[in-house]
Formats: C-alpha cells, structure tokens, sequence
C-alpha cells in the first residue's frame, strides 16, 4: 500500500503513550495522534483495512471462513491471502476454508480490532508488531493522520521504515475515496 496524505491509520505502539505521541508528531510527519479505547468518543470512525495472520493455534483454522468469520460485529472479510501468494477474494469462493499461515484481510471499523486481538491465531502485521520494544502489555493502539506534506507520502509501509522510525507499526489504513 502506497501512503498518502490524509491517510489516517491504526498503530500499535510502544512504550507510554505521550513519550509516543511526541515521537510520531515531532516530525511532522503524522498529525492528530489519539489512543483508540473500546466506547470511546474519539473512537475514529470510517472503514479501515485490517490484515491478521492466521497462526496456530486458531479454532478458525480447518473451518469455513464465509460461515465461521462471517458473524464477527463491524467486521468483512475481503479476502485471503494464502502462504502461496494465491488470493482469494470474498466474492469470488464458495467455501473458504481458513489455514494456518493465511493473512485474512478484514474491513471494518477500528474499535473492531480490538476484537481481531483477543482472537486467539489471530496476529496483526505480526512481522512489524512483533518487532515493537518493549512488553505486549505496554502496547496500545492510536490513530493517526498522516500529514498532506509528509515525507512519507508516496512511500510504501515497507519503504517507509515506520517501525525503525517511530517504535511503531502500522496495522490498518483508512482513506477517503
């Protein structure tokens, strides 16, 4: 996914929240960094793509996605990303039986992810989250803007270096349009 301006995204983050805040804004590259918590008034709305990493164990693991995942509140399963690079959209299956290795790419609101997380298998952006300083405990997830004149506009996730940069990851993307 190429960055734009306008892009606000969901971070996971380390450390203590303000120390966070300070690092993300002070390079005018994000603006408008809020925590995200379950009910709450600042709770970003809109759509975000969020992709999970199936590991075991997963209950999902072995079941049909179109029935199993398809109750799961604020939350559509887009498509499917299999450990051969196949991908396999929604729309375009019938049954759609979930392996472990699969990236399974959800739409939905943010506070949604907080539910993604609680599923046990179920991992988000595991190769960037993962590599966060810090204890899981202390992570917490903020949105953000990403600034109209950023230098990161143009750029990739992965050429970014978000997580080098800023001790944090980017685990869904929300644009207008």
């Amino acid at each position: 996914v190429v960055l734009q301006g306008g892009d606000r995204v969901l971070l996971a983050v380390a450390g203590e929240l303000d120390a966070a805040k300070i690092a993300l804004t002070q390079t005018h590259a994000l603006e408008d960094v809020t925590p995200i918590r379950k009910g709450s008034n600042s709770a970003p709305s809109g759509v975000f793509t969020i992709p999970v990493h199936v590991t075991a164990p997963c209950h999902y693991i072995g079941r049909d996605a179109k029935v199993d995942l398809s109750n799961l509140p604020g939350l559509q399963l887009v498509s499917v990303e299999r450990s051969t690079g196949a991908v396999l959209h929604w729309s375009s299956v019938g049954c759609l039986e979930v392996c472990e290795g699969d990236i399974l790419t959800f739409q939905g609101a943010p506070e949604s992810v907080l539910q993604l997380r609680k599923i046990p298998g179920f991992e988000l952006q595991p190769d960037q989250v993962g590599k966060l300083a810090g204890p899981k405990v202390e992570r917490r997830l903020v949105q953000a803007v990403l600034a109209e004149r950023s230098r990161l506009v143009g750029k990739t996730v992965k050429d970014s270096h978000f997580r080098t940069e800023f001790n944090a990851a980017i685990v869904a993307i929300h644009r207008n349009g």
